[in-house]
């Protein structure tokens, strides 16, 4: 547990202090089909404005028993050598030109039954701009299922899953549902659970300190100007 809130956290806090210059997310679309408890398939779309050409690098959080197919970027096909495990997590990098470009990820994962009702979602090791909105998420869980919890992030409902609107790109979805004539799964405050709220407070505090050091900068600017 806390190597991997580490990790993010170490992932944010970088991109933190380096706020005026590197690359940011402005915008992402995150579809999620959670296709059982144990696997989910994903396409995830990344709107990233960068000054210049960069390699931006995307983390997934894999957990022991975890096994992930990027299968396309971009709608090309993905070498398995483009995809490296590191620690509890899986990163893949791509190059970027100037400007503003969407990356597009395709994949499918599969987890333990510990960490079922689960789906991760790859983070771009740099910051969203934390505009409300900026992030849509879009789940949806088997047909007839019935949620016995709450989700996280939490979702309004729709016909065919569940949605919400995000200043920031969630590390994962969880989905706790039972399906027609299964038994409801434990609803109290597992290992699982604790981590995943962990995960979120470390991810949005991050995300806070971004902006914060953000503002700063951008108030201190005419200052520097001034004295110049």
């Amino acid at each position: 547990m806390a190597t991997g809130l580490s990790t993010v956290a170490c992932l944010l806090w970088t991109a933190a202090t380096v706020a005026n210059a590197a690359p940011v997310v402005r915008a992402a679309r995150v579809h999620a089909v959670l296709t059982s408890p144990t696997a989910c398939d994903v396409e995830a779309a990344y709107t990233i404005q960068a000054d210049q050409p960069a390699p931006i690098r995307f983390t997934l959080q894999t957990f022991d028993g975890t096994q992930v197919e990027l299968s396309a970027v971009n709608g090309a096909a993905v070498a398995a050598s483009q995809v490296q495990p590191t620690g509890k997590t899986t990163v893949f990098s791509t190059q970027l030109t100037g400007g503003s470009q969407t990356t597009t990820l395709r994949y499918h994962v599969t987890q333990a039954s510990e960490w079922a009702y689960r789906c991760p979602i790859w983070l771009p090791a740099i910051p969203t701009d934390g505009r409300p909105g900026a992030v849509s998420l879009q789940v949806e869980w088997p047909s007839g299922a019935t949620l016995t919890g709450a989700t996280l992030p939490p979702l309004r409902q729709t016909q065919t899953g569940g949605s919400s609107s995000l200043a920031n790109i969630p590390a994962f979805v969880r989905v706790p549902y039972s399906a027609a004539g299964d038994p409801h799964p434990a609803s109290s405050w597992d290992v699982t659970r604790v981590m995943d709220a962990a995960t979120i407070a470390v991810l949005l505090g991050s995300s806070v300190l971004w902006l914060v050091v953000r503002e700063r900068r951008r108030r201190r600017a005419p200052v520097v100007a001034r004295g110049n």
